[in-house]
């Protein structure tokens, strides 16, 4: 009897210490699900922000040269209204003179825009340290 109880509590032991391995097994199998999903989701949010990075210097880039066309047309108009002027015409009876005139003032609505997104990009930049 002494025997069968040995055994016993070896076997017994043996089972207990064998679901644990299989306990810790299924962990370890379900962890390394989580660091592969982990993995993919950082690796996704990594090329999403280079990607944004790279968005916005276009959007810089597109927004220069958008200012420099606002910056010759405001030179160029100052001087058309010079010149008739002195001819002594009315400006507002040139032709495109109203249309040139509401592309400069909406240009200040684009540089109040262009000076949003800057603000935006600088907070994620500072916060994410890109």
């Amino acid at each position: 009897m002494q025997i069968e109880k040995k055994v016993f509590s070896k076997l017994f032991k043996e089972k207990t210490n064998l679901s644990k391995i299989d306990e810790i097994q299924a962990i370890v199998v379900s962890a390394r699900n989580t660091r592969e999903s982990w993995d993919n989701t950082l690796t996704s949010l990594y090329d999403d922000l280079f990607n944004l990075v790279g968005r916005f210097s276009e959007v810089k880039d597109l927004y220069n040269s958008y200012a420099s066309d606002v910056d010759t047309v405001k030179e160029d108009y100052k001087d058309l209204k010079e010149d008739i002027s002195e001819l002594g015409i009315e400006i507002n009876a040139v032709q495109y003179t109203g249309e040139i005139e509401a592309f400069i003032n909406t240009s200040d609505d684009v540089y109040a825009e262009m000076i949003e997104a800057v603000g935006i990009f600088e907070r994620l930049n500072n916060n994410l340290k890109i």
